[in-house]
């Protein structure tokens, strides 16, 4: 056992981000990247920063469990596992948060995840869809935000879930009574009832009504959806 302590040096670190969205996988293996997000917030200098863990130290002396809390205290990830494998590999496993929407407060742009846990703030928008209307109350790193218009916002992340769902991605949305905007574009909505909406998303067609007018390169308009599967389209933005 002596010998195996001595020679039980950390030669690699197995790094692997897990997240619910297939699109969100990350493996590292020392510092080179097989599939990497456009952000650093997964970087494995990073995690090597965050923990301490480096090639070369004694794979007994690294305290997992610290690792672990290290990790997870970090907004973006939700659970890390931290796990020896002889004779000389630390691997390291963590489940990610994944951003979805924004919020702003005092002029700074919240992220949030699909649980509501504030992952970032920024000054410039990110490219994540803008839920309008929303007022914040408190907005902490790493916790759940709390908002005024709680049922509003409820109704904002279930259509985040249709969109997801549809494989649609909206910039901003926006409820006013019992409208529902879904902006593809600054210029270019999709308005109506939240119910027709959906429906919309559900069977496709709001997503070939939009790629139609994407093969045109029509960038401004109002797509309305009625009941009955009625589409109608206008150039003029209210």
């Amino acid at each position: 056992f002596r010998n195996l302590w001595r020679s039980a040096v950390c030669r690699h670190l197995l790094y692997q981000v897990m997240s619910k969205k297939k699109d969100s996988v990350i493996t590292e293996k020392t510092d080179k990247t097989e599939n990497t997000e456009k952000n650093d917030r997964f970087k494995i200098q990073l995690v090597k920063q965050v923990t301490g863990l480096k090639e070369g130290v004694n794979l007994f002396e690294v305290d997992l469990k610290d690792c672990e809390k290290a990790l997870e205290k970090r907004p973006y990830m939700r659970d890390a596992e931290v796990k020896r494998k002889l004779p000389d590999t630390i691997i390291i496993e963590v489940d990610a948060r994944t951003p979805v929407a924004v919020v702003k407060q005092n002029g700074m742009f919240i992220m949030l995840d699909r649980e509501g846990y504030v992952l970032e703030k920024r000054k410039e928008l990110p490219h994540y869809t803008f839920f309008d209307g929303i007022t914040v109350s408190e907005a902490t790193l790493g916790q759940v935000v709390k908002v005024k218009e709680e049922d509003k916002y409820q109704q904002y992340m279930a259509l985040i879930d249709e969109m997801n769902a549809a494989d649609l991605f909206f910039r901003k949305l926006m409820i006013k009574d019992k409208e529902v905007r879904l902006y593809a574009r600054l210029n270019l909505y999709c308005t109506g009832t939240k119910k027709n909406l959906v429906q919309g998303m559900r069977d496709g067609n709001l997503k070939a009504v939009l790629y139609n007018l994407s093969k045109k390169d029509i960038e401004k308009g109002v797509v309305s959806v009625g009941d009955n599967n009625y589409y109608s389209f206008k150039k003029s933005v209210k």
